[in-house]
């Protein structure tokens, strides 16, 4: 899911825009490989290893529909492709994602037919749970016609059937693929692959041999090297469709905000919590611990040394109660903050499918990255940079229009997982940590009445299982922390799956319930929490914690729309969960530099709808978190179908409010 609240992996995140099925198909699939499968696990195989990844990614689907979706078989898939009327069920989210897991394999078996009635399966609404499922596979199920075609000209004919259908603001989202490999085009086209790619897999034989890795390599050959060899063709339609596109005109939605400048009498004090990964605190009306000094000394006897405006939460003991440092986790160069937040905005740039100068210049980054290290090194950039200009954003939003408001910051640098858990998973004494973490965060927020707390992030099974894939043993560092044991009881390059699924089925569970103390341990606070960006049913996959049911109903679950009032196509939603969306692309707040800088994601719709949270509670004080919460949905403007939910409308939850809070 969410791998820090900044959700900025975004190496890994671009890359897998050509891995998405909203990306891309081989137009010629290669012919079957005739070597033996293989049950190394290694990536020395030789002529065997294509064979090995198929029968890796074939049983990673098998074991996904399994526990997923238990009614559909592998087998079956051919029958309910052809003739998706005889499905007993629409496909949930889970068998979604596992069969566009398998259309890879199907092209390295070189059944295009097949290949073509899959995806319009996975693409047909009445077939599947998720109504923006008509938005995927564009360009996949572009090159599968393509392929059929004889000529340019018809290939072209068919990329546009395709593409050519897409609305104005899904066609830039939907072509960043294309994007991307245009821009390495015009210094690699002789090349095999792009860079980027063929350092992708460098990157990927430096860890043990995974489904995720393994699926990753044959998208790469039968998905992305289709596209390259046949980029000509794809420039063509695209620039006859961009040209279209640009030329639409939007109809924005109109989000309706209170002026709390025309209530001052009626408006009082109100603390926002903003959990997150670091504030700039120099931007912002941030409170004061009345009881507190910045002294090093713990003035108000609380057990805690300077915390005037919020804690701090470190795993270096040397820093892990440095409260009056809520910003950064480490000092960076200026330099290199401001070289990075264009590429932070482009990355966000090119999640809403926007066109502007910053997402150019990520991709063209990007594209520059020719090694594993320089990989690295900028996902570590975009990791620690990101996770502050994140937080000071979401701040911004948070408190916008009400200067009664003030913030507290609860920089809490477990939350970034790009550093703290880098390419690992908690330890059980970590776990513990982050327990008495929150335990500290619940007597601060009661202490100092936080009636509203902002928090981005979250968790699933499986984003930790990827995760505690690429862990390595700590005393044998060339094998993986989860391996399985040879004979002599011996670590071996093969990953025991069964072993990483319940370590992270035990993480989850173990966070499932500090976060459940923490919404339960402040029952006068209410919780916004952002619903997530991987384009799923949450309570299917049950994240973390926006599923937590709260006896105290002080939980706030936010989806993302776009600035026409549609869901965003990034944005999780369910129907019970997740009834309420605000604005969550190109959201203007500040950055660490000063500047205003757009970004997207229900990060930033999250702290929309606390903003609206706040107000009420600065306007009516005697409001509990549940009175807010209940007004901020029902005054919600319904969603278009198929979309469910509504969007949160100030002026009428203001307007509720009053109705509700008037002497009977």
């Amino acid at each position: 899911m969410r791998p820090s609240p900044s959700m900025l992996l975004v190496v890994s995140l671009f890359l897998s825009i050509g891995f998405h099925p909203s990306s891309s198909l081989a137009d010629e699939p290669a012919a079957e490989s005739q070597a033996p499968a293989s049950t190394d696990p290694t990536w020395d195989l030789g002529d065997g290893l294509e064979a090995a990844l198929v029968d890796m990614v074939t049983a990673d689907v098998e074991r996904d529909l399994e526990e997923g979706c238990p009614w559909l078989k592998l087998s079956d898939l051919p029958d309910y492709a052809r003739n998706p009327r005889s499905l007993p069920q629409p496909l949930n989210g889970k068998a979604n994602e596992a069969i566009w897991k398998y259309v890879p394999v199907i092209l390295a078996k070189g059944d295009m037919d097949l290949a073509r009635s899959t995806v319009e399966l996975l693409r047909d609404p009445r077939a599947n749970i998720n109504p923006k499922v008509i938005y995927q596979g564009n360009i996949t199920l572009s090159l599968i016609l393509s392929s059929a075609a004889s000529g340019r000209k018809a290939q072209e004919s068919a990329i546009g059937s395709v593409l050519g259908k897409l609305p104005a603001k899904r066609f830039f989202t939907s072509t960043g693929t294309l994007q991307s490999l245009f821009q390495a085009a015009e210094t690699e086209r002789d090349q095999e692959l792009p860079s980027m790619y063929s350092s992708a897999i460098e990157n990927m034989k430096t860890y043990p041999m995974s489904p995720e890795s393994a699926g990753s390599w044959l998208r790469i050959h039968y998905i992305m090297k289709g596209i390259w060899q046949n980029l000509d063709t794809w420039k063509a339609v695209y620039d006859e469709l961009y040209a279209q596109a640009k030329a639409t005109n939007p109809h924005p939605y109109r989000f309706r905000t209170v002026d709390m400048e025309t209530r001052v009498e009626q408006a009082n004090p109100v603390v926002m919590g903003i959990f997150d990964s670091g504030v700039d605190t120099m931007r912002y009306n941030m409170y004061e611990n009345p009881g507190e000094r910045p002294d090093g000394l713990d003035n108000d006897g609380n057990g805690l040394i300077d915390d005037l405006s919020g804690l701090v939460w470190d795993w270096d003991p040397k820093t892990r109660h440095q409260h009056s440092n809520l910003d950064q986790v480490e000092q960076l160069p200026p330099d290199l903050v401001k070289e990075y937040e264009t590429y932070i905005i482009g990355a966000f740039d090119r999640r809403a499918g926007k066109e502007s100068p910053e997402s150019q210049a990520f991709i063209e980054k990007i594209a520059s990255l020719s090694s594993v290290e320089e990989q690295k090194e900028f996902d570590l950039n975009m990791g620690r940079i990101g996770e502050w200009a994140h937080g000071t954003h979401v701040a911004g939003l948070a408190t916008a229009g009400n200067r009664w408001a003030s913030v507290a910051s609860f920089r809490f640098s477990w939350t970034g997982e790009g550093r703290i858990y880098h390419e690992r998973g908690p330890s059980d004494q970590e776990l513990r940590w982050e327990r008495e973490s929150i335990q500290e965060l619940i007597k601060w927020i009661n202490d100092h009445q936080v009636r509203v707390l902002n928090a981005s992030l979250g968790f699933t099974v499986e984003y930790q299982e990827a995760v505690l894939a690429k862990e390595r043993d700590v005393f044998q560092p060339d094998m993986p922390a989860y391996g399985k044991r040879d004979e002599n009881g011996q670590l071996t390059p093969e990953l025991d799956l069964d072993l990483i699924h319940d370590r992270a089925v035990k993480i989850q569970e173990f966070r499932r319930s500090i976060w459940k103390r923490l919404f339960d341990g402040c029952p006068d606070t209410l919780f916004v929490l952002a619903a997530g960006n991987e384009d799923h049913d949450v309570m299917e996959y049950q994240d973390v914690p926006v599923t937590i049911q709260s006896e105290h109903d002080n939980l706030l679950i936010v989806g993302a729309v776009d600035n026409e009032g549609d869901w965003a196509s990034f944005t999780n939603f369910n129907k019970d969960m997740v009834q309420v969306y605000d604005l969550g692309v190109n959201v203007l707040s500040y950055s660490p530099t000063g500047r205003m800088i757009p970004l997207s994601g229900t990060s930033m719709a999250a702290p929309n709808a606390a903003n609206t949270a706040g107000k009420l509670f600065s306007l009516f004080p005697d409001m509990t978190p549940s009175d807010v919460k209940h007004v901020m949905i029902d005054s919600a403007d319904s969603l278009r179908a198929p979309f469910t939910g509504g969007i949160i409308d100030e002026v009428a939850a203001v307007k509720l409010a009053e109705k509700r809070s008037a002497p009977k």
